[in-house]
C-alpha cells in the first residue's frame, strides 16, 4: 500500500460506523484498498459493509476513512 500512495500522506483517520457510509459521497476519493490486501485487518461480516479502506480529500485535509 505504501508504494501505491506516492506522495499522499493522510493526516486524519475517520472510522465510519453503520449508516455513515454516505459521508464519503461528499469527499474526493483518491485511492481505495480492499481489506483483503491490508495486512492484519479482518474483513468482518457486517452485511452491507464495503470492507475497504478509502483515502480521500476533504476541503481541508487528506483523510483515511
Amino acid at each position: 500500500m505504501k508504494n501505491q500512495l506516492g506522495d499522499l500522506k493522510p493526516e486524519t483517520a475517520i472510522v465510519l460506523g453503520s449508516g455513515l457510509g454516505d459521508f464519503v459521497e461528499d469527499l474526493e476519493i483518491l485511492k481505495t484498498f480492499s481489506f483483503s490486501v491490508i495486512p492484519h485487518i479482518q474483513s468482518g461480516n457486517v452485511v452491507g459493509h464495503k470492507k475497504e479502506l478509502s483515502i480521500g480529500h476533504s476541503l481541508i485535509k487528506n483523510l483515511f476513512y
